[in-house]
């Protein structure tokens, strides 16, 4: 039914979304790569995260549950694995509707692949058309495109990277060595950046800290191990206060990364950029 047109009888999407995280590119010197601390450490979990996250709902009988094989993290260089990361097709009449979900994972050079580790994303259930894909992640603030593309079977670029990429809104990402890259810093996957006031990250950060059972003495400077939403480096640790603290890139981004925050306001909200 694809061939040689596309009609709404022709089922199963496929995507080719490449996209950063700005905590995975810290410290790589612009090298092209992300890190895969998270790997390495063996921390990245076999099944998806997004379900039993706070505001990330599947959608569609392809969302939700995903598991790999753990042979998928033995892969090395530019194709490790990153992180998993939550892709979703909304309608192209409507952007705030969402119409599908895939948990999927992230490459190191940015490459967004299925389960296996090295297929694109497909969405099998949905028929050929005009979506808008958005991207999003347990700590960074996810973006959308800003055009509906056609989607179909044959495989569609949509790169979230490429600097003066069609992305929707103003400054939704950060810039990082001529990139693209999501903020860090969504701790409470609320869809807000926020270092002082009101459901702010920080005290999410510092309580982690200080509720940690084997943190018995309730030290601020202890050091919470393991795959966690207050790492926002993502190199398997969360530090409140002490060297690479999330607290201080959480006050960067908020002040001086988010180019909108004009009068450097350590109060500013930093919003995720994808509901119209």
């Amino acid at each position: 039914p694809c061939d040689p047109f596309l009609s709404p009888a022709c089922k199963g999407l496929v995507v080719d979304i490449k996209v950063k995280l700005q905590g995975a590119m810290l410290g790589t010197g612009g090298g092209g790569y992300m890190r895969d601390d998270l790997r390495e450490l063996g921390f990245l979990p076999t099944e998806e995260p997004y379900t039993a996250a706070q505001n990330f709902v599947h959608v569609g009988p392809e969302g939700g549950g995903e598991t790999l094989d753990p042979a998928v993290f033995d892969v090395l260089g530019g194709n490790a694995i990153v992180d998993w990361v939550f892709v979703e097709l909304r309608s192209g009449d409507d952007a705030s509707v969402v119409l599908g979900t895939r948990s999927a994972l992230l490459q190191r050079d940015g490459d967004v692949v299925d389960v296996d580790g090295t297929s694109h994303v497909r969405f099998d259930s949905l028929t050929a058309g005009n979506y808008y894909v958005a991207v999003r992640h347990r700590n960074h603030l996810g973006v959308r495109t800003a055009v509906a593309p056609l989607l179909s079977r044959s495989p569609t670029v949509i790169d979230f990277i490429t600097i003066g990429a069609q992305v929707y809104g103003d400054f939704p990402a950060s810039t990082m060595y001529n990139e693209y890259a999501l903020y860090a810093g969504d701790m409470n996957q609320d869809g807000r950046t926020i270092y002082q006031g009101p459901n702010n990250d920080q005290t999410v950060l510092l309580l982690r800290v200080l509720n940690e059972p084997l943190n018995t003495e309730y030290l601020v400077n202890y050091i919470v191990f393991g795959y966690e939403p207050t790492d926002l480096n993502l190199d398997g640790k969360t530090i409140f206060q002490g060297p690479n603290n999330e607290q201080g890139m959480l006050l960067l981004n908020v002040i001086t990364t988010a180019l909108h925050n004009v009068n450097f306001l350590s109060n500013f909200v930093l919003w995720e950029q994808i509901e119209p």
